[in-house]
């Protein structure tokens, strides 16, 4: 009865040592599961956090198992089209913001020549009926000998073409004002 009292005692100890190998190594495959599979998460996880944040040259390591390796091959992917469709997009707004620019300089250039067109319109209409005018005395003071309205209209015609030339100079001189600014 001692030999059987023995001999349950090293048959417990027996399977309590089996038991702790089994348990041990339950944790053990347990703690490798879960790191085979953690490990890959962390990684696309972390990269999904740089690509949200713009860093469209990330690129993850394709090696472990297949179903992470082609999870990991997609993301690469899926960060090449999105680094390309960013570059595309960027190229096309700073186009179409050059666009803008030179057609706002384009409708400011029409804005001042159309200002421009009515600032020299009115004398040279005032100096066409003055020229009409004169004309028209210049036939009468054959006629009379008055010579005195032909010089007004004269000195009128020549007073408007001078406000024409006055109109010009201040505008060549913001053209010269603009051409040395772009050269600077």
């Amino acid at each position: 009865s001692r030999a059987a009292a023995e001999r349950t005692i090293t048959t417990l100890i027996l399977i309590g040592v089996m038991a702790a190998i089994v348990v041990l190594g339950s944790l053990l495959a347990s703690a490798m599961y879960y790191w085979s599979g953690m490990n890959p998460l962390g990684r696309l996880h972390g990269g999904v956090r740089r690509i949200a944040s713009g860093e469209f040259g990330e690129r993850l390591d394709e090696r472990g198992s297949r179903e992470f390796a082609e999870l990991a091959a997609d993301f690469n992917h899926m960060a090449s089209e999105l680094a390309t469709l960013y570059t595309d997009l960027e190229t096309k707004v700073q186009s179409k913001s050059q666009e803008l620019v030179r057609s706002e300089r384009l409708a400011s250039v029409g804005f001042l020549a159309a200002g421009v067109a009515h600032e020299i319109n009115n004398p040279l209409n005032v100096m066409s009926g003055y020229a009409e005018m004169a004309r028209g005395w210049l036939e009468n003071a054959r006629r009379n000998g008055n010579l005195d309205e032909i010089r007004q209209a004269l000195d009128i015609i020549r007073d408007e073409a001078f406000r024409c030339k006055e109109i010009t100079g201040k505008l060549l001189s913001l053209a010269t004002v603009g051409d040395s600014e772009r050269g600077d």
